[in-house]
């Protein structure tokens, strides 16, 4: 009795031990991939904050500050680095037959240089350990050297990063383009919050704070409906209803950005407005062609600036800066500023209430006439750092 009661503790130890060892190997396989996936977001931040010294450099370059173009280090330098640079790019530097050459230039007068965590520490305060990197301020390219590898497949830019768990989320679309702030914000590949769907009739607010608007007029075909990235607006009467969800949005700071493409076969494009639907009614759009116009209170003031900003059948990321202390109203195109504009009236406080993106009251010539991807409204103010990198990511996910 007593031997088959020792049989039956060692068969249940055996159990027990099997059944342990099951639980322990499937607790390290998916602690193992939430590390890893932890890892591949920590590599995705790293990328942001270098891309956004980037931009910042890129800006003072346009205005003729070109001092940045001889930070780090000769590429041919690293072997590595000039196989990373091959592969994603396509440009060869081991064919360069003097490899003392400093710089290599392309057709397009393109320039690479290597930086290790040292330049990144010292030239940019950039304190993380990424690793080496490739950076090109001139076309605003960064480069991983190494990478990151993650379920199989390796990546070396924020590009890359698209299509895996990095960056393809609701969430993760929100933390790559600046997230403090946004009170509304609608995307043409993520229309429902689930991804992308072609019958959709309300635009999902990916911001979290339930700003859905409303399709109305579209006949959902080709000219008239979604897009695989957007929606596309006839001209004539299509319209995204956002009723009165920004009612406060002029009461302090905002930035309005929308990224768009116009066929501007219309005398005017209405990027969003109220004209008609109230007394104090105020709308931004592309007027005379090329240019930019504000129209503030019922045309109190109605500014239209100067630069000419459009071309047809070109994707294009268009901001607006309110800010009501500064009593202004500034315009940036691609993340680079374009042209301010004061006035006493912007200190005032207006409601902004029957709101239409895309069009206004009216039907006709002032509907818009072409693709919306995204419109992304802010509580406050921008960086220069958070414009570039809001640019950066459309000209990534929509080729800006």
């Amino acid at each position: 009795m007593l031997r088959k009661e020792k049989g039956i503790t060692m068969v249940a130890l055996v159990i027990t031990i099997i059944l342990m060892m099951i639980l322990l190997g499937a607790t390290v396989y998916y602690g193992s991939q939430s590390l890893q996936t932890t890892r591949l977001q920590n590599f995705n931040y790293e990328l942001q904050q270098i891309q956004g010294k980037v931009d910042v450099i890129y800006q003072k370059m346009q205005e003729g500050d070109i001092q940045y173009i001889n930070w780090g280090k000769n590429i041919t330098t690293s072997k590595e680095a000039v196989n990373t640079l091959r592969l994603v790019t396509g440009v060869d530097y081991s064919s360069i037959v003097n490899t003392s050459e400093e710089y290599y230039y392309t057709t397009d007068i393109t320039k690479y240089r290597l930086f290790t965590p040292n330049d990144l520490n010292s030239k940019m305060g950039i304190s993380s350990m990424p690793g080496d990197m490739i950076i090109n301020f001139e076309t605003r390219e960064v480069i991983s050297v190494k990478g990151f590898e993650y379920d199989g497949v390796t990546y070396y830019r924020i590009y890359d990063l698209n299509g895996s768990s990095g960056s393809t989320s609701e969430e993760d679309m929100i933390k790559v383009y600046s997230k403090e702030g946004l009170m509304l914000y609608y995307d043409g590949i993520n229309n429902t919050r689930g991804g992308h769907d072609d019958k959709a009739t309300t635009w999902t607010d990916l911001s979290g704070n339930d700003r859905d608007a409303e399709l109305k007029y579209f006949s959902y075909t080709e000219g008239s409906g979604w897009s695989k990235n957007g929606i596309v607006l006839d001209g004539t009467d299509d319209g995204v209803w956002v009723g009165d969800h920004l009612k406060d949005l002029f009461k302090d700071k905002a930035y309005i950005e929308f990224t768009l493409n116009l066929k501007m076969d219309n005398a005017r494009d209405i990027l969003m407005g109220n004209h008609n639907n109230v007394s104090n009614n105020m709308s931004f759009e592309r007027y005379s062609n090329t240019y930019l116009r504000f129209w503030w209170n019922s045309g109190k003031p109605d500014h239209r600036y100067n630069k000419s900003v459009f071309t047809a059948n070109t994707l294009i990321v268009v901001g607006y800066e309110y800010d009501k202390e500064a009593k202004s109203m500034s315009t940036y195109v691609n993340g680079k500023f374009s042209e301010t504009y004061k006035s006493d009236n912007y200190a005032e406080n207006q409601d902004f209430t029957k709101v239409w993106i895309g069009r206004d009251s009216r039907t006709g010539e002032t509907v818009m006439n072409g693709t919306i991807h995204a419109v992304r409204i802010y509580n406050r103010l921008l960086t220069q750092e958070e414009k570039n990198m809001n640019y950066i990511t459309d000209k990534e996910r929509f080729g800006v």
